[in-house]
């Protein structure tokens, strides 16, 4: 029958946006993020699906990929759903050890800032991911305060510069919550460096009290 889309029945819970797998090699975290970046101008990201994967199954698959799976690191790999209601696409017994270790603190957080995040208006910023660009999203609490989500892809540049939507220009403060690197603040714009390509960072806005 016609499914009913993004647009409708959004009582009946989130959407499952992809079926993206590894086993046919048709996954890569970059997409996933590009999906959500693009759906989030129109939908709150809440009300979509988005999976992430164990990023070392099929690798071999990915031989010689700058932007495999694998040379994303778990963390960065849930950072890039984490706005959404994130689903775990794979068979968690064979997941890594090193999985766990490298995910569970950003999980942790999330679950903590979860239910203030998800109140907040989301907005797409920086330049739509194509697996070289800056990136990201800004989340809008309406007061003056809110969160940054950055990811820097395959880019050269260990900095970039985003215009704050909304209340956020009144932001005076930032707090990193996850990821490597620091966010300074100035004139309605954040200024952010994360250190290594594919990497990210998830930081807490306040304003001035």
């Amino acid at each position: 029958q016609t499914r009913p889309g993004y647009f409708a029945l959004g009582e009946a819970g989130p959407v499952f946006v992809e079926n993206r797998y590894t086993d046919f090699h048709r996954y890569w975290p970059h997409h996933t993020l590009r999906a959500l970046w693009k759906l989030s101008r129109w939908l709150d990201p809440v009300g979509v699906r988005m999976e992430f994967l164990n990023n070392q199954r099929h690798a071999d698959l990915y031989a010689g990929d700058p932007l495999a799976p694998a040379q994303w690191s778990p963390a960065a790999i849930f950072a890039t759903v984490m706005l959404s209601s994130p689903l775990a696409w794979a068979e968690l017994q064979n997941l890594p050890e090193s999985y766990f270790a490298q995910a569970a603190e950003l999980i942790r957080t999330w679950r903590e800032h979860r239910e203030r995040l998800f109140a907040c208006s989301v907005h797409p910023i920086g330049c739509e991911p194509d697996g070289a660009s800056w990136t990201g999203f800004a989340a809008d609490a309406g007061d003056g305060a809110g969160y940054l989500l950055v990811f820097r892809e395959l880019s050269d540049r260990p900095e970039a510069s985003f215009d704050l939507p909304g209340r956020l220009v009144e932001a005076a403060k930032a707090e990193v919550l996850g990821g490597d690197g620091e966010v300074r603040l100035a004139d309605g714009a954040a200024r952010v460096h994360i250190p290594e390509p594919l990497g990210y960072l998830f930081t807490r806005l306040a304003g001035a009290r």
